[in-house]
């Protein structure tokens, strides 16, 4: 596997002030405008990969490069479906609601060669591109998570930020916004512990806080912390470059168990 960096996609959104956290949803817009360099990111990483590199071990379990450039193909198109149908008035399950139509979909996908591979995925960004609504249509009802279009997008944004990361190249801290950070932890929040526990995550480079749960004292809180990237890689199941720091009442303990990616499918 090629040990080049990651190249870094320029961010659709401000900089956030020192000690400042996102405290508003971006825009529709301002998503579309991080999702086009998330593509654009995971083709130059996918270059650098190679094709002497697509048929090597990725770093997810039982995953080869060649399974998450399919994976993360059939997930577009799938997508894509569910925008298209949603400007038509319609719905239609997303993957027929199966976890197994989705995953034989990819095994199906993994077997082309790297060329063809990179053209299927060029391929369904452009036609998502096009059918991203203009203006209204984000509220759209769609069948995936029973939700809008607009759940489109984010789920869209979700993985093609971190299925770059998934290329097995070396990734830093400076690769993701504030507002995907935030987004990505709101989203998988439901990862922790359903105990009663309040918690607290504070990410660095950049500056990202979240807190949730009910606390009499601060010293109730588990405090998380490291930087943002190490966070949501922690978050969403993923090996940190350095795993982050957990205490209560200023004395480390255990970083909680942490339950599977919230799926979309049975």
């Amino acid at each position: 596997m090629p040990e080049s960096a990651v190249p870094t996609t320029t961010q659709a959104f401000g900089v956030v002030g020192a000690g400042l956290i996102p405290d508003t949803d971006p825009t529709p817009s301002d998503i579309l405008r991080d999702v086009a360099g998330a593509q654009g990111q995971f083709l130059a990483v996918l270059d650098q990969v190679g094709e002497a590199g697509y048929r090597a071990e990725s770093p997810l379990p039982g995953w080869t490069i060649a399974h998450v450039v399919a994976h993360l193909t059939v997930v577009g198109e799938a997508q894509l479906e569910q925008v298209q149908l949603a400007a038509e008035g319609t719905q239609k399950p997303f993957f027929d609601g199966r976890t197994s139509v989705r995953d034989g979909l990819m095994e199906q996908a993994q077997v082309a060669d790297f060329a063809a591979a990179k053209a299927r995925f060029e391929a369904v960004c452009e036609a998502l591109n096009e059918a991203w609504p203009v203006g209204t249509g984000w509220d759209a009802p769609v069948a995936f998570r029973q939700g809008t279009v607009r759940d489109c997008l984010l789920a869209w944004w979700r993985e093609t930020r971190i299925h770059t990361f998934d290329l097995g190249l070396p990734f830093d801290d400076g690769q993701w916004s504030p507002h995907f950070h935030a987004h990505l932890w709101e989203f998988l929040r439901v990862c922790l512990p359903d105990d009663g526990t309040p918690v607290k995550l504070r990410g660095q480079r950049p500056t990202v806080e979240r807190t949730w749960g009910d606390a009499t004292s601060a010293d109730d809180y588990i405090r998380i912390s490291g930087s943002a990237l190490d966070l949501s890689l922690w978050l969403g199941g993923r090996t940190p470059n350095d795993w982050p720091l957990a205490t209560r009442a200023g004395s480390p303990v255990p970083l909680p168990e942490l339950g599977p990616w919230p799926g979309a499918l049975k």
